[in-house]
C-alpha cells in the first residue's frame, strides 16, 4: 500500500508542474464547406445518408448548420485537409512514388493537385513536413482502428482513454531533468514519440474527440496531488449522452510507466464535484 501510494503521488507530483503558456496551445482549424469531411459525416449518420446523396455536399452542409450542429451532431475537418500544400512533404512522396515523378517532376503544383484528385483515392501514403501535422492525422487512423460508428459516445472516449493510457508513458525521467521536449506538451509527444506531460495528454484527448465529432473542452489550471503540492495542470471536459462529465488521462496513467495497462479509472467522466476536490480550473 505504501508503495502504491509513493507511485501515485509522484504521478501527481510530475503532472502538475508541466503546462506552457495559452498561446503554445494547439487548435483544430474551424469547420467551413471547403474542409468538411463529408463521408464521414455520413457515415455517423445512415438516416441523413438514405435521402441525401453522397456527393451533394451543398445539402449535407446546409443539413449541418441548421440542424445537425444544433443538435450535437458534430462535425470534423477531413483528414486530408490538414495536408495544405505548405505542408505536404514532396520530397518524400515524390521518393516512394516514382510513376508520380516520371509524370510531374518537381511540378509540386500539379503533384498537389494530382495527390488531392487520385492519389489519395487510390490510398497513396503521404507525409507532412512538420510532427503536428503527422499526429493530427494519425489520430484519424488510430480513431478509426479503436473505436467504431456502433459504439456508444461513453465507449468511444472510453476506447480513447484506454489507449493514452496503454501506448504513452509520462515523459518523467525530462521532468525530473527540467529537460522536456516541446513535443511533451503538444499532440506530436504522445502520438509519434509516446511521451507527454499533462498538457500533451489533455490537447491528444481533445484532438480525438474533435476527430471523433464528440463535444469536448480543453481545461487548465492548478491541482493539488496526495502529497498536498499544488501546480499548473491540464484536463479535459466531455460531453456524454448530453451530460458534462470531467476526465484526466494523465493521472489515470501510472508513473512510472506500466506498459500495456490501464492503471486506473479514478479520474473517468467523473462530476464536477468529484474533479474540484483537487482540481481548480482557471
Amino acid at each position: 500500500m505504501n508503495i502504491l501510494k509513493k507511485i501515485a503521488g509522484g504521478l501527481a507530483i510530475a503532472a502538475i508542474l508541466a503546462v506552457q503558456p495559452v498561446q503554445d496551445i494547439q487548435a483544430a482549424p474551424a469547420l467551413n464547406e471547403e474542409n468538411f469531411d463529408y463521408d464521414w459525416y455520413l457515415e455517423q449518420h445512415p438516416d441523413l445518408a438514405a435521402v441525401v446523396p453522397a456527393d451533394d455536399h451543398d445539402a449535407i452542409w446546409q443539413f449541418y448548420q441548421t440542424v445537425g450542429e444544433p443538435a450535437g451532431w458534430l462535425g470534423r475537418p477531413s483528414k486530408i485537409s490538414y495536408l495544405t500544400k505548405d505542408e505536404f512533404d514532396f520530397d518524400t512522396f515524390l521518393a516512394q512514388n516514382p510513376d508520380v515523378y516520371a509524370a510531374f517532376g518537381t511540378d509540386y503544383d500539379k503533384v498537389y493537385e494530382w495527390y488531392l484528385t487520385t492519389g489519395v483515392y487510390e490510398g497513396r501514403d503521404a507525409q507532412a513536413k512538420s510532427d503536428g501535422t503527422n499526429a493530427r492525422m494519425k489520430i484519424y487512423d488510430i480513431a478509426d482502428s479503436i473505436t467504431d460508428r456502433n459504439m456508444s459516445t461513453r465507449e468511444k472516449v472510453k476506447a480513447v482513454h484506454d489507449w493514452l493510457c496503454i501506448h504513452v508513458a509520462y515523459d518523467y525521467d525530462n521532468y525530473l531533468n527540467g529537460t522536456i521536449p516541446q513535443s511533451s506538451y503538444g499532440i506530436e509527444g504522445p502520438i509519434i514519440y509516446g511521451k507527454s506531460v499533462c498538457q500533451g495528454y489533455a490537447l491528444t484527448f481533445q484532438a480525438f474527440m474533435e476527430t471523433l465529432g464528440i463535444e469536448n473542452e480543453y481545461v487548465r489550471g492548478e491541482a493539488t496531488n496526495s502529497s498536498g503540492h499544488t501546480g499548473g495542470h491540464a484536463w479535459n471536459q466531455v460531453k456524454v449522452d448530453g451530460q458534462w462529465y470531467w476526465i484526466d488521462v494523465t493521472w489515470d496513467d501510472p508513473v512510472p510507466d506500466r506498459p500495456g495497462i490501464v492503471y486506473r479509472y479514478t479520474y473517468f467522466l467523473i462530476s464536477e464535484e468529484q474533479m474540484n476536490r483537487n482540481h481548480m480550473p482557471e
